[in-house]
């Protein structure tokens, strides 16, 4: 994710006049297929908790998350521990889901196929409330 931002910094100071870039922030509004979030450790590294999907849910989701991975740290029994489980496997709900979301974007890359041109510029789409950029009136090179 790292190597994104620094890719998109570059970008950014070579095509546009920027004193600092103050803040960079990124997130999905995810929502699993069984629209529970998947809260517990990870799949490759149990020493790794995960907390995602939450969909916009955070206030209920984030503190459902805190009071789970908590009680895993300290080894208790949670009640919804089982039911937020991020290994769960539901592969007849999701395949639904699967599909048709694979299909909704098909019909967006159709859509849009014949508008697309590849030498629009950065600066002739609309700025992303993602990153607070600061300009400056001298031009910052890329690494400087």
């Amino acid at each position: 994710m790292k190597s994104s931002y620094q890719g998109l910094e570059v970008y950014l100071r070579t095509h546009f006049d920027i004193d600092r870039i103050d803040r960079i922030w990124a997130t999905q509004n995810y929502r699993p297929a069984d629209h529970l979030p998947y809260i517990g450790t990870s799949v490759g590294d149990s020493n790794v908790y995960i907390a995602t999907g939450f969909a916009a849910d955070g206030l209920v989701c984030g503190t459902a998350a805190g009071s789970i991975i908590s009680d895993l740290i300290n080894g208790k029994e949670n009640r919804w521990a089982k039911l937020y489980n991020s290994k769960r496997f539901t592969p007849v709900v999701s395949a639904k889901t699967i599909i048709k979301e694979n299909f909704q974007v098909g019909k967006e890359l159709l859509k849009d196929y014949p508008f697309y041109d590849s030498n629009t510029e950065l600066s002739q789409l609309k700025n992303e409330q993602s990153f607070n950029i600061v300009r400056s009136k001298s031009r910052s090179k890329p690494g400087a």
